[in-house]
């Protein structure tokens, strides 16, 4: 199992791989920020999961939380 994001523009052109995972690791759940400027995004794999956070354009990506609680739920970024 692997899985990696993307971004496309709106017009189908342009697609980017943001993240390069090894195979056995998952990404997705994705959401972008209000502004969007950032990806909070789910990553699990053979050693747990976490939250993630990455720039829009791919560039840097950090860890948001190392809680397994938001493995199926889409991370959010901004007011709830």
């Amino acid at each position: 199992m692997q899985g990696q994001l993307y971004v496309i523009r709106p017009d189908g052109k342009g697609m980017r791989q943001l993240t390069h995972f090894k195979e056995g690791t998952w990404a997705g759940s994705a959401s972008f920020s209000p502004d969007g400027k950032w990806i909070t995004f789910a990553k699990a794999g053979r050693g747990g999961g976490s939250g993630r956070v990455c720039h829009a354009d791919g560039r840097k990506r950090g860890q948001a939380s190392d809680s397994h609680d938001c493995l199926g739920q889409r991370p959010r970024l901004g007011r709830r």
